[in-house]
């Protein structure tokens, strides 16, 4: 995906399937999941991984009624097919995680997205969201691994039907994960326990290392 339009927004990309159905009223809508919950994902290239991510089931609570979250198409803010605000778009969280159903609008790039999801060159769900510092916790796990815990849901921009399906980071993201498993090795090393005041010392490294 080429399309990232929002300066320092970490996107993620599922594997859950997008389709498209009719309830019987005559109006088309797309269905999917675009998040997971309480599932451990690898970030960054599957073999090597920046670090695993887990969302906590009820991540999104407070993100679910923001009018400004779009759907777009592989997020491409030129191709808006759907909006909070406007009812065009409806979020959820279920059991599996964040549900979302899309009413296309009758424009080029609706029936476009249409045709492609039915003819299933697009299958899959992304989402693009904010975590504030303090929602998300990290920790090294014994293999050396860095993994991170999605508390809260600050933003969430848009979720879109994409072409691509592949777990990815913005670069601020990356820096910020390495940041945290250099500072938990620190921490490690010095026989600390992860408790308030070190995690404290974490955030404080990591807002650096994230300028």
């Amino acid at each position: 995906m080429s399309v990232k339009p929002i300066p320092g927004a970490e996107y993620r990309y599922l594997t859950t399937p997008v389709e498209l159905r009719d309830a019987g009223d005559g109006v088309r809508r797309l269905t999917g999941h675009a998040a997971v919950v309480e599932v451990d994902q690898p970030i960054g290239p599957p073999d090597d991984p920046y670090w695993i991510e887990r969302i906590r089931r009820g991540a999104f609570a407070d993100v679910l009624n923001d009018p400004e979250t779009a759907a777009l198409f592989n997020h491409n803010p030129d191709i808006i097919v759907g909006r909070l605000g406007a009812g065009t778009l409806l979020l959820s969280e279920d059991e599996r995680g964040l549900f979302s159903e899309i009413f296309p609008p009758d424009t080029q790039g609706g029936r476009d997205m249409i045709i492609s999801v039915q003819r299933r060159d697009v299958s899959q769900m992304s989402f693009g969201f904010y975590v504030a510092r303090g929602l998300s916790t990290w920790k090294e796990l014994p293999d050396g691994k860095v993994h991170r815990t999605i508390e809260k849901f600050t933003k969430l921009y848009d979720v879109s039907p994409v072409t691509f399906a592949a777990f990815k980071a913005t670069d601020v993201a990356v820096r910020e994960a390495r940041a945290a498993g250099e500072v938990l090795r620190d921490l490690a090393s010095t026989e600390m326990r992860i408790g308030k005041d070190s995690l404290d010392l974490l955030y404080k490294r990591l807002a650096v290392a994230a300028l």
